[in-house]
């Protein structure tokens, strides 16, 4: 009798839409979080302990541009 040999199914590399898709609404809140942080009064800013400076500068980086934790 002659055996085949078998092979283990091999995970996907491609991620799956489900993925993708999380990744997307993760890129958008953190453009939507950085715009709303733009717009914050002085005062709100004061009580977060943000600077109008850091504020903007936080808002001006690209969305691509987040830590790595946030990301995972």
């Amino acid at each position: 009798m002659r055996t085949l040999p078998t092979f283990a199914a091999s995970q996907s590399t491609s991620p799956s839409s489900r993925d993708v898709w999380s990744r997307v609404m993760a890129t958008l809140m953190l453009y939507r979080s950085r715009r709303a942080l733009a717009q914050l009064d002085s005062h709100i800013l004061n009580d977060i302990g943000i600077s109008r400076e850091q504020a903007l500068s936080e808002a001006k980086r690209a969305v691509w541009d987040a830590p790595s934790r946030w990301r995972a």
